[in-house]
């Protein structure tokens, strides 16, 4: 099982700390609910799919120093 993101608790906090408030400033305007929670969701796809696969290849293959060059994790400069 992997990483799981806590979307719910995220745009609850941000409701609750006044998202609607925020986007009524004049530079925050097109910060609306549903875009800040469109965002949110592609970003937990990226961390779910992408991200956390990667940390685990990190841990089972941590990146190498040899010969004075750096040797990363498969997947990472991908």
């Amino acid at each position: 099982m992997g990483y799981k993101a806590p979307l719910k608790d995220i745009i609850a906090t941000l409701n609750v700390e006044g998202l609607e408030r925020l986007s009524q400033l004049p530079q925050f305007e097109a910060a609306s609910s549903d875009v800040v929670e469109g965002i949110l969701i592609e970003a937990a796809k990226l961390a779910e799919n992408v991200l956390d696969p990667l940390y685990r290849k990190g841990d089972q293959h941590p990146a190498k120093l040899k010969n004075g060059k750096v040797e990363v994790t498969p997947g990472w400069a991908d």
